[in-house]
């Protein structure tokens, strides 16, 4: 026994120094994948899986995204945005606890949003007239829902692009900024979809419709 593990150790003492190069690559390799792991995941990037329908056709069930979770340290979400978050649960469902979710920012802090059917009005302090989203990402709307809230100074509107089956702010209210953990900054399966900040939106001025 003892002089087999002698044998085995002999030949691995033997492979590392014909192989010193890759064995320094092998090292090197692991060094990085636990930079990863304990520096690069917690702090900067973050795996996600869509598990669900509420952001088809943007994003489908089992699309994997690599989530930005540094951006919004130093500046706001925006309109547009793609968001994932620790779901607020403000009804202690225990079915959600410790869930993410991932969802669109349509209002911003301090905005009213409305949504009546397929239309979705922001009023804002810099347009008491409102203006209507142009929202050409959603392709299935619920005809049945009004909503009208008031965001608080920390609270964003969410939505999935299926809002026929979202679970999101026209039910369970705004989403305070604290349990944003990130935007969606890379769709990296399924292959055919790879893509920089998959789903993101930004031409709301150019392309809402004024009421």
């Amino acid at each position: 026994m003892n002089g087999g593990m002698a044998e085995i150790f002999s030949k691995w003492k033997d492979w590392k120094e014909k192989n010193r190069e890759d064995w320094d690559s092998i090292r090197f390799f692991i060094v990085v994948a636990a930079i990863m792991f304990l520096v690069v995941r917690p702090f900067i990037l973050q795996p996600f899986i869509v598990d669900g329908r509420s952001m088809a056709p943007t994003l489908n069930t089992s699309d994997y995204l690599l989530i930005d979770k540094v951006s919004y340290r130093f500046s706001e979400p925006k309109r547009g945005d793609v968001v994932v978050f620790l779901f607020p649960n403000p009804n202690n469902d225990p079915r959600y606890d410790n869930r993410y979710f991932i969802k669109r920012v349509i209002g911003l802090p301090g905005e009213e949003v409305k949504v009546e059917g397929d239309k979705t009005t922001i009023i804002g302090s810099d347009n008491r007239e409102g203006f209507r989203l142009g929202e050409p990402y959603v392709k299935q709307h619920a005809e049945n829902i009004s909503v009208d809230r008031v965001l608080g100074p920390s609270e964003y509107f969410v939505m999935g692009d299926n809002r026929a089956e979202s679970y999101d702010s026209r039910f369970w209210g705004g989403l305070d900024g604290k349990f944003v953990e990130g935007r969606s900054l890379l769709r990296l399966f399924p292959i055919s979809k790879i893509s920089i900040f998959p789903g993101e939106y930004a031409e709301y001025e150019t392309n809402a419709e004024q009421n």
